[in-house]
């Protein structure tokens, strides 16, 4: 049977089906809906199979359904109706229902009944149902949608890096997530129900902060102690108000702002005393061309002698610890060469034995196919002689000094330490940093001492720095040993416990073939050519100059000197002028430019790489060069890493490097190396240089 419709078109839409084997008492049933303000399209039936179809259709408002029918009964048909469709509206309209019958409707799932002798009671009943209907969509709707909001944020819960802990007022977790059980160091589910007292002062018993963020001292489960960063805010509970604190682990990020103020500072401190050390060898310049050439004036009194060589011999010492302050500073001039390392280790470690003392026991435990590196070897002997010399200070009562030394490979995944090498002692006391990915020879001096105070240890690299008495070191060895490691493209790192011991591991690049390592930082790699280029090809070396009798050059010449420390100039034109030459000078680099396009004869510029007004020792070279072709340059200079990269790069190119402080016969070598050598290729393709 079709749909049909009844009512005014005006009215309330109604959708129902009609169960009933009377077309009359249906007749009347929707009379009554019409004149209650429905227009009602309806269908009517009175057999299960179409009963069936019907709702197979759907879009149903409400069912009114006869109680008896020959066919089938109200009950069945309350019974179809409820496993099809749970939710709309079921009316039984009858004249023989009976009260234990309503009753036994209503629990089968009908919403109300009605006596057909009393319609007037039809249109509120199926209204009241309707709504009942719609109320109970909108609550399943609303339980749905409560249902996936749950789910998304159990998902967020189960997915959020950081750890999420919500407690009640007692204090007990109500709710965590995987991170926090994680980061935490509980199995799931182990933090629930505990009252949390992880982290103090507890930020629950605090006023929430708003989003703000917060940093407090965790503990792990094994007391292990950490750094977290903790937001607190109120969450909305229907029985109970929950505080909930978003806990991230930031202890990571704490040890890398550590070592950048660590690396930060370095920096700073090498900066300076690079600076200082520039102006030291300046002033050690004069002194010592000066105490040298006293030396010749007073060889027929020895007192006076014996006076100017300890003066002589102080000057060296000053000079060796300047020395370090470049090291620290990453701007000593180094000559590396391939190392094989073992032999090397071996030959320090026999030297040491006596200076250490017999109650010293030391020992090379190392790899038999141990890597070369290429790095300089006095420096790297030196460096292992005053780690063995810190190490024997920090064991007054003697003790064990163990060198072991490993090849290393270290993968994307970073550094992961290896049996014995100082894995005993405990990281909490640890500076300096780990390697990035590559090949590393790893030495690590171990010793069996005192250790390091955590407070000392942030400040063992920096110069002058040191735990000794006073008058028992300078506080530059390891700063020394730094400095050498870092320049050579490598790396340091001390770990140290005390009452346990320390371990000083360095890693130090592997040399592959013969490449040289890459210079860190940009810093220019110097090498003090001097000496090499001092011998002419197929040649033999030069007569060395001594103090007490110096040897002039083989051929004198017109030098150029630029210099503007008057000491210095002073010193040097003494000294050129005691091996006899004629000597010119000039205070900057404009001055130096005029004297040469006025006097062809001058052989040799001999400029500081440093100078004032603006114009660097390189500048002046590559424009005096486009004057003279043929000039041959000398260049010096206290710390030549202050220059700009620019000028740094052209002095290899433009002539020879002689280091402050020299000494007589280091300056006699380095003029006839630079008289004797190539000439610097034509400057007429290079750009002119800017003179400031």
């Amino acid at each position: 049977m079709g749909e049909k419709s009844v009512g005014d078109v005006k009215g309330r839409p109604l959708n129902v089906l009609m169960i009933d084997d009377s077309d009359d008492d249906a007749a009347l049933c929707l009379r009554e809906l019409s004149r209650s303000g429905y227009q009602v399209t309806y269908e009517q039936l009175a057999r299960a199979e179409d009963l069936t179809r019907a709702l197979t259709r759907g879009g149903w408002d409400v069912v009114l359904c006869d109680y008896t029918m020959p066919s089938f009964s109200g009950a069945e048909a309350l019974s179809i109706l409820r496993a099809a469709d749970s939710e709309t509206p079921f009316i039984f309209v009858s004249g023989t229902l009976g009260e234990e019958n309503a009753v036994a409707a209503v629990k089968g799932g009908a919403q109300d009944y009605v006596i057909k002798d009393n319609l007037s009671r039809l249109a509120p009943a199926v209204s009241r149902a309707l709504q009942e209907a719609e109320v109970r969509r909108n609550n399943r709707r609303a339980e749905s949608e409560r249902q996936r909001a749950e789910a998304r944020f159990r998902k967020i819960l189960e997915v959020a890096p950081d750890a999420i802990v919500a407690v009640d007022q007692l204090g007990r977790v109500t709710l965590c997530n995987p991170a926090a059980e994680r980061m935490f160091g509980f199995r799931a589910g182990g933090l629930t129900g505990q009252v949390f007292d992880l982290i103090e002062p507890s930020p629950f018993t605090l006023a929430p902060h708003g989003g703000d963020a917060h940093e407090y001292l965790a503990q792990r489960s094994d007391g292990m102690p950490f750094a977290v960063e903790v937001s607190v805010s109120e969450l909305a509970d229907d029985e109970t108000p929950l505080r909930m604190a978003v806990i991230r682990d930031i202890s990571e990020r704490k040890t890398l702002e550590a070592q950048l103020r660590q690396a930060q500072k370095m920096e700073a401190v090498g900066q300076l005393t690079g600076g200082i050390a520039h102006d030291l060898n300046n002033l050690l310049t004069a002194v010592l061309g000066n105490i040298e050439l006293l030396q010749e004036e007073v060889v027929l009194s020895p007192e006076a002698a014996d006076c100017a060589e300890q003066a002589l011999a102080a000057g060296r010492r000053g000079a060796q610890l300047i020395g370090r302050l470049l090291a620290f500073s990453r701007r000593q001039v180094l000559q590396p060469k391939m190392l094989e390392l073992t032999s090397r280790l071996t030959a320090v470690i026999d030297l040491m034995r006596r200076p250490l003392g017999p109650q010293i026991d030391m020992r090379l435990d190392a790899d038999p196919q141990l890597w070369d590196s290429y790095i300089d070897p006095a420096q790297f002997e030196a460096a292992i002689a005053n780690l063995a010399i810190n190490a024997r200070d920090a064991m007054p009562d003697g003790g064990r000094i163990t060198i072991r030394a490993r090849n290393l490979s270290i993968d994307a995944d970073g550094l992961h330490d290896e049996p014995g090498m100082g894995g005993h002692l405990s990281t909490d006391s640890t500076i300096g940093e780990g390697p990035g990915a590559g090949d590393y020879v790893h030495l690590s001096v171990i010793d069996t001492g005192t250790g390091i105070d955590p407070e000392a240890m942030e400040k063992v690299f920096e110069p002058f720095f040191t735990t000794k008495p006073e008058g028992r070191g300078s506080g530059l060895g390891l700063s020394m040993v730094y400095g050498f490691v870092k320049q050579s493209g490598g790396h340091v790192r001390i770990i140290s416990r005390p009452g346990a011991g320390t371990s000083v591991d360095l890693f130090l690049p592997r040399a592959l073939g013969s490449q040289s390592p890459a210079t860190p930082d940009n810093l220019a790699h110097f090498v003090s050519t001097a000496g090499r280029k001092a011998t002419p090809a197929g040649g033999a070396a030069p007569r060395a100059a001594t103090a007490g009798s110096a040897t002039p050059a083989p051929r004198q010449v017109r030098i150029l000197v630029v210099e503007d420390d008057p000491a210095v100039l002073g010193a040097v034109t003494l000294v050129l002028n005691r091996f006899g030459h004629q000597v010119l000078f000039a205070r900057d680099g404009q001055a130096a430019l005029d004297i040469l396009r006025q006097d062809a004869g001058i052989e040799l510029l001999f400029t500081d790489v440093m100078m004032a007004n603006g114009m660097f020792g390189p500048d002046l070279a590559l424009e005096a060069m486009r004057i003279r072709p043929n000039l041959r340059v000398l260049f010096t200079s206290g710390n030549p890493d202050m220059a700009p990269g620019a000028a740094q790069k052209r002095l290899e190119e433009l002539g020879t490097m002689l280091p402050k402080p020299w000494r007589m016969p280091d300056l006699a070598r380095a003029i006839e190396g630079a008289l004797n050598g190539p000439v610097a290729a034509p400057p007429e393709a290079r750009p002119p240089t800017p003179l400031n």
